[in-house]
């Protein structure tokens, strides 16, 4: 749901290389940007994975994991 999907985009930056905004509030449309990483995350929890799992693929996919 969107306790799920808020705690793990909280856990990020945006990873696209252009902006250093938190990816909570980041829209960017950029390659590997905000845009692109939320669906991402949306489509994996849409497909019942676990928060756990979600994190590792996009810190994996695209790094930026919060300090």
């Amino acid at each position: 749901g969107l306790g799920l999907y808020a705690s793990i985009v909280a856990r990020f930056d945006c990873p696209c290389g252009a902006c250093r905004d938190p990816l909570s509030v980041c829209a960017c449309t950029h390659p590997g940007g905000a845009k692109e990483v939320k669906a991402l995350i949306r489509q994996r929890l849409d497909e019942g994975r676990a928060l756990q799992d979600v994190v590792r693929e996009v810190t994996q996919e695209y790094g930026d994991l919060r300090g």
